[in-house]
């Protein structure tokens, strides 16, 4: 399996590829259609934002990615993070998000999250997923 993220576009997925197949399942087009495209329900989104991307692990089995980026607009103090793993013993994406309000906001938030991962399952152009 691989993976290319584009930190600075959104921290979206521009490639996601399955070894042998060769075709990219991952949104091609603009990034509020590809793969792992962040936003919230009420509040906004990431899209145009830039992702500080930390890798934590490397390895022939393992591959750990967290992306982490500051709230969308009207949420200066909400860090957004998002955290993938792959190993070499399954064939699953594992991406785990999580939300943290800064103390210096000295309020609750609440967060509630929009997910649509654009894929690219199309057999010809007139098909879409």
């Amino acid at each position: 399996m691989k993976l290319v993220f584009e930190p600075a576009n959104g921290g979206t997925c521009r490639e996601f590829r399955i070894k042998g197949r060769g075709a990219n399942f991952a949104g091609k087009k603009h990034h509020e259609a590809r793969m792992f495209a962040d936003r919230l329900r009420v509040g906004g989104n990431c899209f145009k934002r830039v992702y500080k991307a930390e890798t934590l692990k490397n390895s022939s089995d393992e591959a750990v990615l967290k992306l982490s980026v500051a709230g969308p607009e009207g949420h200066p103090f909400l860090v957004l993070s998002k955290t993938f793993r792959i190993t070499g013993r399954s064939s699953a994406v594992e991406c785990t998000y999580a939300y943290r309000n800064l103390p210096e906001s000295m309020s609750p938030v609440v967060v509630e999250p929009y997910f649509r991962h654009g894929w690219s399952l199309r057999k010809n152009d007139a098909q879409r997923y």
